[in-house]
């Protein structure tokens, strides 16, 4: 054997039981894709590395929130939370009620209006349950839903009782992909309301054929 052909063999760290069969050049393009499979790894792992440290940084920022509450008509006094953006304060609620729960006699109902309740302290920093919906290809967008869904998340840079005469404009979304799934909890609406001086408001509404069942003439109940 050459020794240039003995080096570029070292060099490519051949078996030394393929040394004479011929298949240098194969054994060059195994080496080659398995050095591109590395480095999709690690580019991948980066990726989700750096994901992870946003999401830690925003968990971060959002134990850094206070307590607040705010009175809503006919509904009760809620307790949210006062969190900073870009030094704007913005007062975060969670899982307000807007209708009595879609279940029973009214799973395919028009949603009912949800009165009458008054209730004082109601706890409304931890995100509800989103709608039943299927599962999303390789999400399990399913998982922790329930049909009693009927909730709104809230964020606003102001209130009464932090600033009286507070009025802002207001931007209603509405998440939906294919009216199947999704989840008001998908979204972070401190943001737009911080930068934006705007009450962002979020809800959820039932889905696929919860939500948008037609059968052709009213439901008699």
């Amino acid at each position: 054997m050459y020794p240039l052909q003995r080096l570029q063999e070292s060099k490519g760290r051949m078996p030394p039981s393929l040394r004479s069969t011929g298949v240098r050049d194969d054994f060059k393009s195994s080496n080659f894709a398995e050095n591109r499979r590395r480095l999709f790894v690690a580019a991948v792992l980066s990726v989700f590395i750096l994901n992870a440290m946003a999401v830690m940084w925003l968990l971060m920022r959002a134990l850094d929130s206070e307590d607040t509450y705010v009175m809503v008509p006919l509904l009760g006094a809620f307790r949210g939370l006062r969190a900073m953006v870009e030094n704007q304060p913005v007062y975060m609620f969670r899982g307000i009620p807007f209708a009595r729960s879609p279940e029973g006699m009214l799973r395919f109902a028009d949603a009912s209006v949800l009165s009458g309740m008054n209730r004082t302290n109601v706890d409304a920093r931890i995100p509800k349950p989103g709608c039943v919906q299927k599962p999303y290809m390789v999400i399990r967008s399913n998982e922790g839903t329930t049909e009693d869904c009927l909730h709104l998340n809230v964020w606003t840079p102001c209130t009464e009782s932090a600033v009286p005469g507070c009025r802002k404009t207001v931007l209603v979304f509405f998440h939906a992909i294919e009216f199947q799934i999704g989840d008001n909890n998908y979204y972070d609406g401190r943001w737009l309301a911080g930068l934006g001086h705007l009450v962002v408001v979020a809800p959820n509404f039932r889905l696929g054929a919860f939500g948008f069942l037609n059968i052709g003439k009213p439901l008699q109940l």
